[in-house]
């Protein structure tokens, strides 16, 4: 069974995702309608995250929510190399439309 994680290591995952996407935290506040200083004390551990903004999270950040309590992170998952480059490029995508857009062209492509 997984060990229950604490608001401060959920908060530190958190901040490496929103690093991996490249966004500031101004940047991820402003996509989820909330302060970025709101968004620092999630991170730091200081505030809990309740489970709509922890969704809204996951969810800008181009994260499974899975992805802030796994024990393993993504990159410990046996990944191939461009595997683990094509889910980078796709947390920096600054835009759902652009996810959208890639996903599509992916869709269309293996088809």
């Amino acid at each position: 069974m997984a060990r229950i994680l604490d608001k401060s290591e959920i908060g530190r995952r958190l901040r490496k995702y929103r690093h991996d996407a490249g966004l500031t935290l101004e940047r991820l506040s402003e996509m989820i309608g909330i302060s970025y200083q709101q968004l620092q004390k999630y991170e730091n551990g200081s505030t809990k995250l309740g489970t709509d903004l922890l969704q809204e999270l996951a969810k800008a950040l181009g994260v499974p929510v899975c992805a802030l309590f796994d024990e393993k992170p993504l990159e410990d998952m046996h990944f191939s190399e461009n595997e683990l480059k094509l889910i980078t490029c796709f947390r920096r995508l600054k835009t759902q439309r652009s996810r959208e857009s890639l996903l599509t062209l992916l869709s269309e492509l293996v088809e």
